[in-house]
């Protein structure tokens, strides 16, 4: 089979390491020996692997390096009627562009890039998959956005349609695959998918400041929910800058949807404030990106305040069945974030904390609180939920979560130094 040993000489992850290959593979599924053939021979420059091996497959004096007829590897669906799913698969993406930064195993890109593939292949289109949303082709996939994946139809109350938070989680897997294959259209097309659809989530008028939809049709043209999220304005502002800082052929490609979520982060900071795990998590690791800003640092405090008030009022020691593991893992990541950047100790010193808002003094509170949570708290609950059971509730969202709590490097600025040895 195409899978590593469990034991890395000179890793001190083998463990870690070995959990995320075994959970990977349940998921999506494993790659037998012929399947590792054709793994070996795609061309990841190559826009659309799945499309083209059917192409010629069914177009025999096509001209291809691609092979024809033989055993490929796709990422397994979740369910016949819920093939695809696109926050937990922005979660496999990175988990695999992990495993690679780890192992330097080739394999685990050509498997990201199949679930890219196979993602803008499903819900890159209708539901019927007939057609490709509304601009979208096989080379520039995300022009008409991407779905939820959601099972029920956007007429549903908790239907299909497409979300902000969701589509910025494409975009930032789909920019951290093109630095780390340094293959620039992958970065072109999260740059594609921001553009086309900042002009129906954010809606600009005369007499209001900007503001945005939650979730919006599968076709764009009308607002499911027209509640801004919490987080959507910040989100959109570092996922915009992260893309246009990698695109280096047309540096200003996103100032003006950059222009426009300044603002809306500026006229908002200031009243953030969440008492939900995941959403502080989430907060966390927007925080991280610009950690010397003071909308950043604003957010840092007031998420780390929200955490310790949740442990503080019992939340982390209820009975599983009153818990969202996937909810807490969010807050696991989002701390593993802060701690390589605000609290670790080559990093800290390199802040410029402002003193209205968080001063070095004042950030020292937290130190002890992020160290005790880096140390022991985060260990305790992996495996408090690893006892439980990680498929309880789900066998896609919570143990895809659950892996890149164990590798979070490609959620950590600067690949959390990992790509420092690529």
């Amino acid at each position: 089979m195409a899978q590593l040993p469990t034991d890395i000489p000179g890793s001190s992850q083998s463990w870690e390491v070995s959990q995320v290959i075994e959970i990977m593979n349940k998921i999506y599924g494993q790659v037998n020996e012929s399947q590792l053939e054709f793994l070996n021979q795609i061309n990841l420059e190559e826009p659309n692997i799945l499309e083209l091996y059917e192409h010629n497959n069914t177009n025999p004096q096509h001209h291809s390096n691609m092979p024809i007829n033989m055993n490929i590897w796709q990422p397994r669906g979740y369910k016949k009627n819920h093939p695809r799913y696109l926050w937990t698969d922005a979660f496999g993406v990175i988990n695999y562009i992990n495993l690679y930064l780890i192992t330097n195993n080739l394999i685990y890109l050509k498997q990201a890039k199949m679930l890219i593939d196979s993602v803008h292949n499903i819900l890159g289109k209708t539901r019927d998959g007939k057609h490709r949303l509304k601009h979208s082709t096989v080379e520039h996939p995300t022009l008409g956005g991407l779905r939820i994946g959601k099972i029920d139809d956007e007429n549903h109350k908790d239907g299909d349609g497409q979300y902000f938070h969701y589509l910025t989680k494409w975009m930032y897997c789909l920019n951290r695959f093109s630095i780390i294959t340094n293959i620039k259209m992958y970065n072109l097309w999260a740059i594609e998918l921001a553009q086309n659809i900042f002009p129906h989530f954010v809606s600009i008028t005369s007499r209001t400041a900007p503001r945005m939809y939650w979730k919006m049709s599968i076709d764009l043209t009308k607002p499911l929910v027209p509640h801004q999220g919490n987080l959507d304005p910040y989100d959109g502002y570092i996922t915009y800058r992260i893309l246009q800082e990698s695109w280096i052929d047309k540096e200003n490609i996103l100032s003006k949807e950059i222009e426009i979520f300044e603002q809306m982060v500026n006229d908002k900071y200031l009243y953030f404030e969440t008492n939900d795990s995941l959403d502080g998590g989430e907060a966390l690791w927007i925080s991280h990106w610009y950690c010397n800003e003071k909308w950043s640092q604003y957010l840092l405090n007031k998420s780390l305040e929200s955490i310790q008030h949740l442990e503080n009022d019992g939340e982390y020691d209820y009975l599983s069945s009153y818990r969202l593991a996937f909810r807490e893992f969010g807050t696991i990541i989002g701390i593993k974030c802060i701690y390589n950047i605000y609290f670790h100790p080559n990093q800290s010193d390199n802040i410029e904390w402002h003193p209205e808002i968080m001063d070095r003094q004042s950030s020292h509170k937290y130190n002890d609180f992020v160290q005790r949570w880096h140390n022991e708290k985060i260990p305790n609950l992996l495996s408090y939920w690893k006892k439980k059971s990680i498929y309880q509730r789900d066998t896609d969202i919570t143990p895809c979560m659950y892996c890149s709590c164990l590798l979070p490097y490609a959620w950590i600025k600067n690949f959390g130094g990992k790509l420092l040895k690529h």
